[in-house]
């Protein structure tokens, strides 16, 4: 009877491997259902990542395209106000100088009564207030940058220098020089206003006679 019971009692050693194996079986399992899960969220993880990455490439090269075009703009912006701002004083100058011309035949009288009268008018009061009024009037011409060019003893130069006359002269270092101005000429800064009439020497060789 106790034998019986023992049999009864006893479990076969194949249920026991078995029943061992069934926890690492489904262990096996879930890993392999995980890792088979996994795959599409990492592909997926991927593929959204290289998506940021190019949407993050394609805004960058947008920000780099807009950035030299506001370069490029600032430039272009630059140089045209330069532009503008020196057609301006150019303008400037230009009109000056118009106005300026207007007044030079007055300086003129002026510088030819002085010259004519050359100190022997009776009436000093006169002279002096001419004087007066002919440096007050250069003065102001050289307020507006406007110059007298210096000719007399210069090298003739014709593009400040207007020929009227050749005058003969002994002297050899005198040819080309300039003797006499009879009209006074002017510039403006760089600009010429108005060339001065000058009387040029000439020098001619004498032979000599034997």
């Amino acid at each position: 009877m106790t034998e019986n019971k023992n049999k009864e009692k006893e479990i076969p050693v194949e249920f026991v491997e078995d029943s061992q194996a069934i926890p690492q079986a489904a262990e096996e399992q879930l890993h392999l259902e995980e890792t088979e899960s996994a795959e599409p969220h990492s592909k997926k993880g991927k593929k959204i990542k290289e998506d940021h990455k190019k949407k993050l490439e394609e805004f960058q090269k947008k920000c780099d395209d807009l950035n030299e075009q506001y370069l490029r703009i600032r430039a272009e912006f630059s140089n045209y106000k330069k532009r503008v701002d020196r057609e301006q004083l150019e303008l400037a100058d230009y009109v000056k100088g118009e106005i300026i011309k207007k007044f030079l035949p007055i300086l003129d009288d002026f510088d030819r009564m002085l010259k004519m009268s050359d100190g022997e008018v009776n009436n000093h009061t006169l002279l002096e207030g001419a004087k007066l009024i002919s440096d007050k009037f250069n003065q102001i011409l050289n307020d507006f940058g406007v110059q007298k060019i210096v000719a007399i003893g210069q090298d003739f130069n014709p593009q400040i220098h207007d020929a009227m006359l050749l005058q003969k002269v002994e002297e050899a270092e005198k040819n080309g020089k300039i003797l006499s101005v009879f009209q006074e000429g002017y510039l403006l800064k760089e600009r010429l206003l108005r060339a001065s009439k000058v009387i040029i020497g000439q020098f001619e060789q004498t032979e000599v006679k034997n």
